[in-house]
């Protein structure tokens, strides 16, 4: 087994990279999940809008991409029929494997 001190130091870094994308989507389906039915065309555009702006900022998107975010996770908590389907999970997950690869460590 290897101890804390043969543990990779960027072990936390490699994790937010792997899962960030994938629980910022989780959190945004679990509010549209939460906005279900009549309450989310009136509570779908306010707290998806929050909870998107609030993604953007921790996902460190460049400031003029934080409104857009946020308008468009209020129109996906908003739309009927979204419930069901996890997109954002699925547009988290996508994003990071089509994304930029990882360079590898020179030791």
């Amino acid at each position: 087994m290897a101890g804390p001190e043969t543990q990779d130091p960027d072990i936390g870094k490699r994790a937010e990279r792997a899962l960030g994308p994938i629980a910022a989507g989780m959190i945004l389906d679990c509010v549209d999940l939460a906005t279900f039915g009549p309450v989310g065309l009136f509570l779908g555009p306010i707290v998806g809008g929050v909870v998107g702006w609030y993604l953007a900022g921790a996902a460190q998107l460049p400031e003029k991409w934080r409104l857009p975010a946020a308008i468009l996770s209020g129109v996906y908590c908003m739309t009927p029929g979204t419930e069901i389907i996890p997109v954002a999970t699925i547009i988290g997950a996508l994003s990071r494997f089509w994304g930029p690869s990882v360079p590898d460590k020179k030791n």
